[in-house]
């Protein structure tokens, strides 16, 4: 694990009176590490995913040189930094600098957010405008959650060149906040010129991502919604640069890489629980993306552990 991410696991602590066992690692899905040197002139991103509290939770960052981005999905978080204090509910955007202490609390639950820790290069223009978390209330379908969205696609070892691609992403959603920031009182503003997205595919998103376990097949989208399933694979990579079956592969080869985490399920029991119900696909698919079959990543946890 590099220096970075050390540094901010180590500057987090957790209060949870119901679970005393409770760690970080419970709460970050993904720890991202580029396979070259990154130049200091960029963004990356350290950890986050998307994640879902159940209990109550409080998280104490203390100083650590890092920016958190975040959005509610489901939920409430209250967050305190420099005695200024932000609630956060669902279709919240929110960006904290964490160089300054900061405090984040559970209001509502079940909490589910999608966030990411950013190091690297910091804009010039994020100074005057996080002396206190800013948020920016955002449906789905606006540009900066659907970038949002695109970053939970992100592998979590990438090589160089990709890493050009995640600074752009990062860029894009703080200069949308900053468009609102600088001037733009009406929220409505540089954000609400660009057209939606259709709601069609962010219905398909949101099936694809909290659901992946259902049997989803191009024919079910088709029917359920009307629309042609060649239209559907056209527009939703346009938006999302992946087609719709392997973003749900996706969703469900990270869910299956969980379960070999934390369960003692067999292979067959966890390629139904996400979704295949023929077990040589899924190994087949899983080998494809993580470059080991599932029983071959399940002996490396071990290993490690």
């Amino acid at each position: 694990m590099n220096f970075k991410i050390t540094q901010l696991l180590n500057a987090v602590q957790i209060d949870n009176l119901v679970n005393s066992q409770f760690e970080i690692n419970d709460v970050v899905p993904n720890i991202y590490t580029c396979q070259n040197e990154l130049p200091s002139s960029i963004m990356h991103l350290l950890a986050g995913g998307t994640t879902t509290l159940e209990l109550p939770l409080k998280l104490k960052f203390n100083k650590v040189d890092a920016l958190l981005l975040l959005f509610n999905i489901e939920g409430g978080l209250q967050i305190t930094q420099n005695d200024t204090t932000l609630i956060s509910d669902m279709g919240t955007s929110v960006i904290v600098d964490l160089s300054k202490e900061a405090e984040f609390f559970t209001t509502m639950l079940p909490c589910s957010f999608r966030f990411y820790f950013i190091s690297g290069y910091k804009p010039e223009f994020l100074s005057d405008m996080l002396t206190t978390p800013l948020s920016v209330h955002l449906s789905t379908q606006k540009p900066s959650s659907l970038t949002l969205d695109q970053l939970s696609r992100i592998p979590e070892k990438y090589e160089l060149p990709y890493a050009y691609h995640i600074h752009a992403k990062i860029t894009d959603i703080l200069c949308n906040f900053a468009a609102i920031y600088y001037g733009e009182s009406n929220q409505t503003s540089v954000i609400e010129q660009i057209p939606d997205s259709p709601s069609y595919l962010a219905v398909m998103s949101e099936l694809i991502h909290n659901h992946s376990n259902e049997p989803y097949s191009l024919s079910y989208f088709e029917n359920r919604l009307g629309i042609s399933r060649y239209r559907l694979c056209r527009e939703y990579h346009a938006l999302y640069g992946v087609s719709p079956i392997q973003d749900l592969n996706h969703t469900r080869i990270q869910n299956a890489k969980k379960l070999l985490l934390t369960s003692s399920l067999q292979i067959q029991e966890i390629s139904n629980s996400v979704g295949f119900d023929d077990v040589t696909h899924f190994i087949r698919l899983f080998k494809r993306e993580t470059g080991h079959t599932p029983g071959q990543f399940r002996q490396s946890l071990i290993s490690v552990c």
